[in-house]
């Protein structure tokens, strides 16, 4: 007997099953794209359970015979092509004949189906491959699919699926594709009962972009239409503004079927470079209308990836279209004026219900009964206070707030009169950090003319500028700032760094980033935004070891839009972000509401650090926790620490560059860039040839 069998049709089924339905998306894959070559303008698609209990599709499309609808679930029967010319210029999103036929294998699929002409419907009913039954039914015009617990008969394939909410992901980020690739087409996407997404069919791309990525985005695109002797190009592209940390808002559309294209992705990059940022990428929905002869689609079984004849040109179009019309209009940013508000603080968290507003006329001296020393105390945040609040708290809290308003608007009107816009930003936001009694870092000290009649002792002078009190194991700034003596340094800590750690000599700072000091005959370059880096990475760490991190609460809370994926990695990783610090509410329609973070940021690069830690949760999957809360912890640093090009006077250097030498062996920020380089007197000199 020979070793060759021929495999019975159930098995060969389920194997040909495997390769085009991998998990419920590509079943909602298949269906939908079937909807749109029958001539649908309307297409309904439900889900329960990430689509393994229930995956519902119904159209208004042409629908089938009663013939056509008995052997539709026949492996490669199919209406899109007959011969095999026809293989060289597919117009239809299908064409194989295998996607219903792997569906039934694998599931227990209905299909209703009714042409317009017809008196009555089809109802077809396959289980696991086999056909049960095709008969008469009442249905609308269009056909409909139900499929019924899918991979119940192929439990090892059952076992790869993952979790309901990513499933469901899975199949949203499809359907937002169908809805870009498609807006002449009314959407109505339902998941669990509730309706995700609809769109009216008005083809118009700009509001299909308004329902998937919200006003924001559908605000700061830039229409696209380019043509060439190969194809034309439409669609829209992303103002410098929309970028993104990642690529998740890229799509891409050849004949309207949605591909994956890493070099049609670097040719739009390519066309952003100086309109964005380093590390940014920009949102865009292109679709490529090509002669499909010069297209090979039948490349892989999902139908994500093509080939093109004439690649380099598709390419080269491509990286024109966006760059025409980057530069066609004007795309300067319009600076809109926000109604102030109201500034209100409150003294704990629980307590919202004793706030203290910002008043307008500013006291002089301390009220009376409340000496120097217990108003300059009131700084410190307390802990946790009860409800009620003496009276006695409430004059000592109105003075300080009384007090540093004072200050700060007497420094901000002085750089308004010299025009140093950028200091009175920086002066604001020292002004908002101090009033408001929040963690306050060694690099932005309040400066020395800070009103304080009597004088305070100098030895309290570091506790009046820094309002927190800490534990001994922290580096803070009012211990950075104390009077160390050089003996108090052990001589450990000089033989580590390979010079005189007890004269180090800060000479100045150069190009806005490096530190220059000197220690005896070695001359010494600090990276500033390594050094701080490093530093905020360790307390971070130290904080997160010991369950001591420490939110900063936002005046007004950050919202953050997600693709679905973003947001179900979000959703896996919640409890991550509260213990790095972060408090997260789910806004609805995959929207975070950031209400509080480990670090002060401003809006726009809150916004950037959350998806950016969400990406590299999803990146790092299958790494350990610790591993991937350090990580993190490395994203988070690297956003809160000091850029390049600030300037710093030399205290503030000074302060740096001693917290930086404290470290233990240590010298690298947390991504391996070097802190401190040296360099001798005798190296220095042989480079201008002093000596040989």
């Amino acid at each position: 007997m020979g070793n060759i069998n021929v495999l019975p049709t159930d098995i060969s089924n389920k194997i040909a099953a495997g390769e085009v339905v991998e998990r419920p998306a590509s079943v909602v894959k298949e269906l939908v794209e079937n909807a749109i070559d029958a001539g649908a303008s309307v297409i309904n698609v439900e889900i329960r359970k990430g689509g393994i209990t229930l995956i519902s599709v119904s159209d208004n499309g042409c629908g089938m015979t009663r013939e056509d609808a008995a052997i539709a679930f026949l492996r490669h029967a199919t209406s899109k092509i007959r011969t095999e010319n026809d293989l060289d210029a597919i117009y239809t999103m299908g064409f194989r004949g295998e996607a219903l036929s792997s569906i039934g294998a694998v599931s227990q699929t209905e299909m209703y189906t009714k042409r317009k002409d017809d008196d009555s419907g089809t109802r077809v009913v396959c289980n696991g491959g086999e056909i049960e039954s095709c008969e008469d039914a009442g249905a609308p015009n269009g056909t409909a699919f139900l499929v019924h617990n899918l991979f119940y008969n192929t439990p090892a394939r059952m076992n790869f699926l993952k979790k309901d909410a990513t499933e469901a992901a899975a199949v949203t980020d499809m359907m937002e594709r169908f809805i870009l690739s498609h807006p002449e087409i009314s959407f109505r996407y339902t998941v669990d009962g509730k309706e995700k997404y609809f769109t009216s069919g008005d083809n118009s791309l700009v509001n299909c972009i308004y329902t998937v990525y919200g006003k924001n985005y559908a605000k700061s695109v830039i229409p696209i239409d380019y043509q060439t002797e190969l194809l034309k190009i439409t669609g829209v592209i992303g103002k410098g503004d929309a970028a993104r940390p990642n690529r998740g808002y890229q799509s891409f559309f050849v004949n309207k079927r949605y591909i994956k294209s890493l070099r049609i992705s670097a040719a739009l990059e390519n066309a952003y470079k100086n309109q964005i940022m380093i590390g940014k990428h920009p949102m865009a929905v292109l679709n490529i209308e090509i002669n499909p002869r010069h297209v090979n689609i039948n490349v892989h079984p999902t139908k994500l990836e093509v080939k093109f004849s004439r690649e380099e040109e598709v390419i080269s179009s491509i990286y024109h279209a966006v760059e025409n019309a980057l530069y066609a209009l004007p795309n300067v940013p319009q600076i809109e004026h926000k109604t102030p508000v109201k500034t209100t603080f409150t003294r704990d968290k629980a307590d919202t219900s004793a706030q203290v507003s910002m008043p307008t006329e500013m006291p002089k001296a301390p009220p009376s009964g409340i000496s120097w020393q217990e108003a300059k105390s009131i700084s410190t945040p307390p802990a946790p206070a009860p409800k009620a609040v003496d009276a006695k708290t409430e004059e000592m809290t109105s003075y300080a707030l009384d007090a540093t308003n004072e200050y700060f608007t007497k420094k901000q009107a002085e750089l308004i009169s010299s025009g140093k816009a950028e200091e009175i930003l920086l002066e604001q936001k020292v002004a908002e950090d101090f009033a408001s009694s929040r963690k306050i870092s060694y690099l932005t000290q309040a400066p020395q003319d800070m009103p304080s009649q009597p004088t305070a002792p100098a030895e309290d002078a570091a506790d009046a500028v820094l309002p927190e009190t800490t534990s001994s194991a922290k580096v803070t700034a009012a211990e950075a700032l104390s009077a160390e003596t050089p003996s108090a340094r052990s001589s450990e800590s000089s033989d580590k760094w390979g010079f005189d750690r007890e004269n180090v000599r800060i000479i100045g700072q150069i190009f806005g980033t490096y530190i220059l000091a000197q220690s005896g005959d070695t001359m010494i370059i600090a990276d500033q935004h390594a050094a701080h880096e490093r530093l905020k990475y360790e307390e971070l760490k130290r904080e997160l070891a010991e369950r001591e991190v420490t939110s900063q609460m936002l005046l007004v809370p950050v919202t953050v839009d997600l693709s679905a994926g973003e947001y179900v990695t979000y959703c896996e990783n919640a409890v991550r972000f509260a213990e790095m610090g972060f408090e997260i509410e789910d806004f609805g329609s995959n929207t975070l509401l950031v209400r509080a973070t480990p670090e002060a940021l401003d809006e726009d690069e809150l916004k950037d650090l959350v998806i950016e830690l969400i990406d590299r949760f999803a990146e790092n999957s299958r790494e350990i926790i610790s591993s991937k809360m350090e990580r993190a912890l490395y994203t988070i640093a690297c956003k809160a620490a000091v850029k390049a090009n600030h300037s710093f006077d030399l205290k503030q250097l000074e302060v740096l560059l001693n917290a930086v030498l404290d470290l233990e062996n240590i010298n690298t920020c947390p991504h391996g860039r070097p802190i401190i380089i040296t360099m001798t007197k005798k190296e220095l000199e042989k480079e201008f040839k002093r000596i040989v």
